[in-house]
């Protein structure tokens, strides 16, 4: 497409986008997002989820992380956790980077002890803590000035 001169446009993105979701390729699929918002373009998660259902296109567990990590960043903890609802409902067992997301989306909101139990819920259902959890649980303990406590999580 490019070496025809021709640029891709949000469209092209989001076609991709359902490929690798269909494909449930997480990394293919946030590197075309990556890529996506380095050229500038804004594509609605919630949006995308939506022309999924209506083209039929059953929504990945990828896409349900990108939505949950999407809102959660943007401090819209209740659609946050909506989505992640509706993925468990979908059929889809939760896994690490769904659950990363969610952790994520708590400490966006301030919401440290409901991170907190959701690490526990990760460990009930089998899936190992991760240094990607502890990343975010110790980002946002800084980012909320409770360094003392994430030393206290550093060393332990």
């Amino acid at each position: 497409m490019r070496l025809l001169g021709l640029h891709p446009d949000v469209k092209s993105y989001t076609i991709l986008l359902e490929g690798w979701s269909q494909q449930q390729n997480l990394m293919k699929f946030n590197e075309v997002w990556r890529e996506m918002e380095n050229e500038g373009f804004q594509l609605d998660a919630i949006g995308l989820y939506h022309e999924m259902k209506a083209k039929n296109v059953r929504p990945s567990p990828h896409v349900f992380c990108t939505l949950i990590n999407d809102l959660g960043s943007e401090k819209r903890l209740d659609e946050a956790l909506l989505f992640f609802e509706v993925s468990k409902a979908s059929g889809f067992a939760p896994e690490a980077p769904t659950y990363n997301a969610v952790v994520g989306a708590y400490r966006w909101s301030l919401r440290m002890d409901d991170a907190y139990r959701m690490s526990g819920e990760m460990k009930k259902c089998g899936i190992g803590l991760n240094s990607r959890i502890f990343d975010i649980i110790l980002h946002h303990l800084i980012k909320g000035r409770r360094i003392e406590e994430a030393c206290s999580i550093f060393r332990a």
